[in-house]
């Protein structure tokens, strides 16, 4: 998400205000934001692959931070 924030940022910050990629960034911004937080809230059970597992149960490690299917630990 930071990567994502960061293009949107750029694309604000290098074009006026009143162009059509600055206010196609602030609106994409808007839903993207919307959208991922959307998956924050999905439960670990709508993950649940056809055979009943759920893709890295444990999940992964990454820059000090543990992330998992579904909730945020």
């Amino acid at each position: 998400m930071r990567d994502v924030e960061q293009m949107f940022e750029n694309a604000k910050a290098y074009n006026e205000d009143d162009s059509e990629i600055h206010k196609d960034a602030v609106e994409l911004q808007t839903e993207i934001r919307k959208l991922a937080q959307e998956e924050l809230t999905r439960s670990d059970s709508d993950f649940v692959m056809e055979d009943g597992r759920i893709p890295l149960p444990n999940g992964i490690q990454h820059n000090g931070q543990l992330w998992k299917t579904g909730k945020c630990c």
